[in-house]
């Protein structure tokens, strides 16, 4: 005959012991949260058989200490059913388990209260709990086809097998209720305990393979996707690397070109000059009109090879491609108006002057550019003998100088492209011109971190503002020459 209380105490103790391994398992592999009911379906197995061990040293809550048993026995099945299925990726039957769980809270009280001696009618009622929670079990394991086969058939054995002693147990039951017991009944209880033992010790192997296995696969599965995404990386590495040649490639072919399209204007750039230089000689000094025409070809020529060598200084990273100095208001309308003096277009310009001009450092050369390229676009764009509105204003943080024309405007759905290189808008096809003028614009003032904004005007036409924040280029600006 086996002792009851022995294997009682060596169930618990080995169940409150699964419950532990369960739960270290999950403290350290966070990553998957599934195993937290394995380990609170084995510690409630083992609180439910500490409730036995105790239930003779309370008297008084014998009936109490039964329900609770039995309570927890069916949540710890309902707790390891679940994270059984949710570890095989299905749903694990929950309403089938809350409904095990809620009928037995509810039956076994009932029963304790109306007839507290019939122990085999509740045997009966554990045994088709446990009957149901087996079927669940069998079902989710024959599903599965993520674990190995070996584990799956080892698990579907000892179900079976726990199956069939429910099974018999029950026709026992039946047997002991309606003939003859006696001590046979200790007998089966204790065969019942350790049979109990067995099947609760392989159920923590096989689950617990599950989980290793589960383990194992999803790391594997990660260290696939870091593989593929470093490779991916490479990928991009590489395509970028290719990108960053070609660039170079395009930016020293860029470079090669400029240089040569440079010196061959140096040739007819120098040939026009002295063609005015001679044109000053052989004509009358009293004819102020020619003489002021020549300065005025004189001029041009020298701001166009002054432009042409910092920008290839530009090309090269050059220290000393702004020359920074203090910026007068005259002598950057002065500029400007050097430019179209003699032009007939000049009359056109209307200029709107601040009182009191502040401090302002940066270069003069390559503002009083700026401002020429989109006047020459008001004129350019603008019906002849419109008049060409150039505003000098500052307020309290940077300087404003605005151009306004009353021409053909700028598309609004074409708005956000103006200022790109070679991007000309659809309704200039009328009249010539590169798509730079903005471009180089833009590219001005971006050594004095200013910036160009274009809008509409009132009544049509376009207004371009130009702002540059005070007090002018930092003096850190590796690109200014001391």
């Amino acid at each position: 005959m086996l002792d009851i209380g022995t294997s009682v105490l060596m169930i618990t103790l080995t169940l409150l012991l699964q419950g532990c391994v369960f739960l270290v398992v999950w403290l350290t592999q966070r990553q998957l949260p599934i195993i937290k009911y394995f380990a609170a379906g084995f510690l409630c197995y083992g609180i439910a058989m500490l409730l036995l061990i105790f239930r003779g040293l309370f008297s008084g809550f014998v009936n109490l200490n039964i329900i609770a048993h039995n309570v927890i026995i069916t949540a710890a099945s309902a707790l390891v059913v679940y994270g059984l299925g949710r570890l095989l990726n299905q749903s694990g039957f929950p309403r089938i388990l809350i409904a095990c769980v809620a009928f037995t809270a509810v039956f076994w009280p009932i029963t304790m209260l109306i007839d507290p001696d019939n122990v085999g009618l509740r045997v009966l009622a554990s045994n088709a709990l446990g009957i149901i929670i087996s079927i669940a079990i069998f079902v989710i394991l024959l599903r599965d086809i993520s674990q190995p086969r070996l584990i799956r058939w080892i698990g579907l054995a000892v179900i079976t097998i726990q199956f069939c002693a429910l099974v018999l147990r029950s026709a026992i039951t039946i047997q002991l209720m309606y003939g003859r017991g006696g001590s046979n009944e200790a007998i089966l209880q204790g065969w019942y305990y350790f049979f109990f033992h067995f099947v609760m010790s392989c159920m923590f192997l096989v689950v617990l393979g599950m989980v290793g296995y589960r383990l194992q696969a999803d790391l594997h599965a990660r260290n696939n996707a870091l593989s593929l995404e470093v490779e991916e990386r490479k990928q991009l590495q590489e395509m970028a690397s290719k990108a960053l040649e070609a660039e170079k490639s395009a930016r020293k072919e860029q470079r090669q070109l400029l240089r040569m399209v440079t010196h061959e204007f140096r040739t007819p750039l120098s040939i026009i000059d002295r063609s005015a230089e001679m044109i000053d000689v052989v004509t009358e000094k009293s004819l102020p009109a020619v003489t002021q025409r020549v300065e005025t070809i004189h001029g041009a020529v020298q701001r166009l090879v002054r432009f042409t060598e910092r920008f290839l200084a530009t090309d090269r990273h050059e220290k000393g491609v702004v020359q920074p100095e203090e910026v007068m208001q005259p002598d950057l309308i002065a500029r400007v108006r050097e430019h179209f003096d003699g032009l007939d277009d000049a009359a056109r310009l209307h200029f709107s002057l601040a009182p009191d001009f502040p401090h302002y450092y940066g270069d003069l050369q390559m503002l009083a550019t700026a401002l020429i390229n989109l006047i020459d676009n008001a004129l350019k764009y603008s019906p002849e003998n419109a008049a060409i509105d150039v505003t000098v204003s500052w307020q309290a943080d940077e300087i404003v100088l605005s151009v306004r024309d009353r021409g053909i405007g700028i598309p609004e759905e074409e708005a956000s492209s103006i200022g790109s290189r070679f991007f000309r808008a659809s309704n200039t096809a009328a009249a010539t011109g590169t798509g730079l003028g903005l471009y180089n614009t833009r590219r001005l003032l971006d050594f004095h971190n200013g910036r160009l904004a274009l809008r509409p005007a009132p009544g049509g036409g376009t207004i371009a503002t130009i702002y540059l924040p005070l007090p002018g280029i930092p003096l850190h600006n590796p690109t200014v020459s001391a």
